[in-house]
């Protein structure tokens, strides 16, 4: 769904409600890399973290502040400057699932942003929830997530215009949003794979968020993978690619 806004209303919705045949972890990994935006997602031009702390289960899995320059013709390029913190809400009946909550940044940072930051205009974003529901497998087996997505934007920070930003936006995601799932899905296809930036990052896991992701949702992790980290469990060298 996108463009759900009200006449009288300055939030516009988007949301984005899909499953992925792959467990909430890897699909976790796809938002959660800010600086591999680029390198799946056709809207992103750069990213990047400015603060990441992580913690245990009990408490919720991360906490961290972020950028990404977005560029979607024919608007100029925007920043997304936002802080996200991830829960676990398995204990939950009503919610079983994991939850990330993002909200934009107003703090006037301009000093602590990478260089190419610093001169882009700030997307109105509202707000964004995002719930990652694994699902039972399939007979073939294999991890499932509902993945479960709402972002808001605020228009009445757009300035003044004869156009209307609802139209200009109603138009841009209807070609800009297939584009970008179209990319995520084939990202997540060689995630089982294993190879791409995304897939090294989830092996490599040296904040140990996706360990917590999996023992939040109990699912296992991809084929290529679990060899991998049976190994550094064991103490032994990784299998060779």
């Amino acid at each position: 769904e996108a463009g759900r806004a009200a006449a009288d209303s300055c939030e516009y919705e988007i949301r984005l409600v899909a499953e992925a045949p792959h467990g909430a972890a890897e699909v976790f990994a796809l938002f959660a890399e800010a600086d591999l935006l680029p390198s799946w997602n056709p809207l992103a031009a750069e990213g990047g973290f400015l603060d990441l702390q992580t913690r245990g289960v009990a408490d919720g899995v991360l906490s961290a502040k972020a950028l990404c320059r977005l560029r979607m013709p024919p608007l100029p390029s925007l920043l997304l400057h936002y802080s996200v913190v991830v829960e676990d809400r398995f204990a939950d009946a009503a919610e079983g699932c994991l939850y990330a909550r993002a909200a934009s940044e107003h703090a006037d940072t301009g000093a602590a942003l990478p260089a190419w930051a610093r001169k882009v205009r700030k997307l109105p974003f509202g707000g964004a929830e995002c719930r990652f529901t694994p699902l039972p497998p399939r007979n073939e087996g294999g991890a499932r997530t509902r993945l479960d997505v709402r972002i808001t934007l605020d228009l009445a920070s757009f300035p003044a215009k004869r156009f209307s930003p609802k139209r200009l936006l109603d138009t841009a995601l209807y070609y800009a949003t297939p584009w970008a799932w179209k990319a995520a899905r084939l990202v997540l296809e060689r995630l089982l794979r294993g190879g791409s930036p995304i897939s090294k990052r989830l092996a490599e896991d040296d904040a140990a968020v996706y360990r917590l992701v999996r023992e939040a949702t109990r699912q296992p992790p991809p084929q290529w993978l679990a060899p991998i980290l049976e190994a550094e469990a064991a103490g032994t060298p990784p299998p060779a690619a």
